[in-house]
């Protein structure tokens, strides 16, 4: 893995515990039994990267009013890696990107909300397709 990979991925990561970290402190006592876990980890990777880092993730579209199929890799097309024996999804079919509603003033009605993951998944008749053909 290229050395500039390895950054952005770790960048990631540092993104994730501290949002996660955000979270806890932003929680009510009902919210406390749910975890940030339950937020996609590109909504979570909202961070920008380390000092001399690429950017982990670019800016998606965020949540959509209406989700479509999208078309899948060719089929043996795709190559996990691993950093440090971690696994690692392959960047060119699982890329990722930052969700722009999810920022620092907006973590308490965002991903750190009970049941917010569930109001940005596309619905199961889209990701099942997906699912199907993956």
């Amino acid at each position: 893995m290229h050395h500039h990979h390895r950054l952005a991925v770790a960048a990631a990561v540092l993104a994730v515990a501290a949002l996660s970290t955000a979270c806890s402190g932003a929680k009510s006592a009902s919210d406390s039994k749910h975890s940030a876990a339950q937020s996609s980890p590109a909504a979570n990777a909202k961070s920008p990267a380390a000092a001399g880092a690429p950017a982990a993730l670019p800016y998606g579209p965020g949540p959509q009013a209406k989700y479509t199929v999208q078309a899948q890799p060719a089929a043996g097309s795709c190559h996990a890696g691993t950093d440090h024996r971690q696994p690692l999804p392959d960047p060119k079919c699982t890329p990722g990107a930052l969700n722009p509603k999810v920022t620092p003033t907006t973590l308490k009605s965002t991903i750190c909300k009970a049941g917010y993951t569930s109001t940005i998944r596309p619905p199961g008749s889209v990701t099942g397709v997906e699912k199907t053909a993956n």
